[in-house]
């Protein structure tokens, strides 16, 4: 369950499954549910800070074996934010 305070459109439920190595997304739930809002989503996706260390500051919750599989999947790397435009 993604949250966001500012823009209601991010409200809600997003799965994931990962098929013949492509990313598939749905508005179903999909697997073990996961709390959290927009900001500590994208901050995690990006890479900046890494699963682990968003639960043990309460950013998102989840079981620890979720956890475990959030780190598994998100690559280990450098963030990077264009501003070029």
């Amino acid at each position: 369950m993604v949250s966001d305070p500012l823009a209601e459109w991010n409200n809600g439920v997003v799965g994931l499954t990962w098929v013949d190595g492509q990313l598939h997304l749905t508005d179903e739930p999909v697997g073990e549910a996961v709390e959290l809002d927009i900001q500590t989503l994208t901050t995690m996706m990006m890479s900046y800070r890494r699963p682990s260390y968003l639960a043990k500051i309460e950013r998102i919750q989840a079981s620890k074996p979720m956890l475990k599989e959030l780190e598994a999947i998100i690559p280990v790397d450098e963030p990077y934010f264009s501003d070029y435009f």
